[in-house]
């Protein structure tokens, strides 16, 4: 992958974004809202980097923003579109 550089890492990006997306899809529609809502929030940031010149700084940013995301609407994903509260082993269940 010589000479691809950072513009493979944004398609790489978008496929796995787009690909977490149409999953997202085939939810029923209160499940996927949240996970939908997760990934519209990063949209914009994958545009700007496919579209627009940005500093190296602000680009890391973005792309770690993009992939919190994606990994983020992963794991809702896997639970079925529900969060799940973690269980409070201190308390006692009487």
């Amino acid at each position: 992958m010589l000479g691809l550089g950072s513009n493979y890492k944004i398609y790489k990006l978008r496929k796995k974004y787009d690909r977490v997306r149409e999953k997202a899809d085939k939810l029923s529609r209160a499940k996927r809202f949240q996970i939908l809502k997760i990934l519209d929030s990063v949209d914009g940031y994958i545009v700007q980097l496919e579209e627009q010149e940005v500093s190296m700084l602000q680009r890391k940013r973005m792309i770690n923003a993009v992939k919190n995301a994606i990994e983020q609407a992963k794991t809702l994903l896997e639970a079925g579109g529900e969060i799940r509260q973690p269980t409070d082993v201190t308390r006692n269940p009487r």
